[in-house]
């Protein structure tokens, strides 16, 4: 029997891209008839799905199950949809089917076993949320199952791991606000044993030195314990309370520049011309703000499909790595009007 070629293979062997190939098998009309042929040709040496995924046969297609605090976040939520669509249209590329799953369900699994019948069903998993810990990894490497984690992962577990550049987006932001005339720069985060979160703080504290500036402790809030708006509002009153306010805050999330914009607007502090603010996430209640907030726009697409092809990789090709995979996605710097331009005395 022909070995089953991947998109990868497919788009190796014309010298198109994936998303182009993609777009022939699943019959998209906006592809020319000569791409088209070449892609069909090349899928006519072996069989680019499953048969019993494209034969129509009764056989149900591999399932793929995508984890996530479905009830916090819900599926509409920025991150979670984005993330979501990506993972569902590249699952289908590769003939899997995406199942969606309560991340309250594997608590209760771990506690109960054989509870839920889907968690002997999976050919494989991405975890996308909530933190993904040892005892997640034991979970799922006692069942058999393969996986990868989409950016929120504790420090100290090894993990096939999909994130943001979170390190390098940090030291952006810190050269954009210097360019931008200041030097007095602060940051509000918490929760470091998460990776992104870590990075991001780790990446500021790099960068001012670099810059060759201080990091002034009154200018930071490293202790939140959570990063949602609630914790981000104690957080702020608190850097309002040393009396020395930073020119510019570095705020680690979008709930986190939610609480800190709210304490703002009550306490009378305008944004940007007291304070200017930067954030990560972009959205459109971000761009809705008064003003708008620059903030970094996640690769949330590249982030979903690079997961999966991780994931198919791992399901096909089990132990062909030696080291664990991890990819890093570049961030974007969408600049608005929340950052104000301090021009030195003439």
């Amino acid at each position: 029997m022909a070995k089953r070629k991947n998109l990868k293979d497919i788009a190796e062997a014309t010298g198109l891209s994936m998303s182009t190939v993609s777009r022939v098998l699943n019959d998209k009309p906006d592809v020319n008839d000569e791409t088209r042929q070449r892609v069909l040709t090349v899928v006519g040496d072996a069989p680019a799905r499953p048969p019993a995924a494209r034969s129509g046969r009764t056989k149900a297609a591999p399932l793929v199950g995508f984890i996530n605090r479905f009830r916090s976040y819900g599926i509409n939520d920025h991150y979670v949809a984005q993330v979501v669509a990506a993972v569902n249209a590249r699952a289908f590329d590769h003939a899997y089917n995406l199942v969606m799953i309560e991340a309250d369900s594997v608590f209760k699994e771990m506690r109960w076993p054989g509870r839920y019948d889907i968690f002997g069903q999976l050919s494989g998993v991405i975890w996308s949320m909530p933190v993904f810990e040892q005892m997640h990894r034991d979970f799922l490497q006692a069942r058999g199952i393969p996986y990868v984690v989409i950016n929120n992962k504790m420090r100290t577990v090894d993990a096939p791991f999909v994130e943001s550049d979170n390190f390098t987006a940090a030291r952006q932001a810190v050269e954009y606000l210097v360019g931008m005339g200041h030097a007095k720069i602060g940051f509000i985060g918490g929760e470091f044993s998460i990776t992104n979160m870590f990075d991001r703080f780790r990446g500021f504290q790099q960068h001012m030195k670099e810059f060759g500036l201080d990091v002034d402790p009154d200018f930071v809030i490293d202790d939140l314990g959570g990063v949602d708006t609630s914790g981000a509002i104690e957080g702020t009153h608190r850097l309002i309370g040393r009396k020395r306010m930073p020119t510019a805050l570095i705020c680690a999330s979008q709930p986190i520049l939610l609480g800190v914009y709210d304490v703002f607007r009550q306490r009378g502090i305008r944004v940007p011309d007291d304070v200017s603010l930067i954030a990560y996430d972009d959205t459109e209640l971000l761009r809705r703000l008064d003003p708008p907030i620059t903030t970094f726009r996640q690769p949330l697409e590249a982030m979903g499909e690079t997961a999966i092809d991780l994931l198919m990789d791992q399901i096909h090709h089990p132990g062909r790595h030696a080291d664990t995979p991890h990819v890093v996605e570049p961030m974007t710097l969408i600049v608005r009007d929340s950052v104000r331009e301090i021009v030195a005395d003439q």
